[in-house]
């Protein structure tokens, strides 16, 4: 198990050398995905449930799907704030 940034970079060299191995890729973050869209690396599906999700989390293509919204914040404790 590796983080995005390490696969994003295998996959991007397999696209230049021919040698895609994955068929489903899941990243922690979606910057990716639309510039493989434009650069054609994706093929376009649509899950059962797709058109539930949120315009904003998917590609209106079915090039790619975010699978989960993580928010971070900051949490404290009100009686302890001072």
């Amino acid at each position: 198990m590796d983080y995005s940034k390490f696969h994003d970079a295998r996959i991007d060299n397999q696209l230049a050398t021919g040698t895609l191995v994955p068929d489903v890729v899941q990243l922690q973050t979606l910057q990716d995905f639309p510039r493989w869209k434009r650069e054609g690396a994706l093929l376009p599906y649509k899950p059962a449930g797709f058109s539930r999700v949120h315009p904003a989390f998917k590609d209106p293509d079915g090039a790619w799907t975010g699978i989960f919204v993580d928010a971070f914040s900051t949490v404290y404790n009100v009686d302890k704030s001072g």
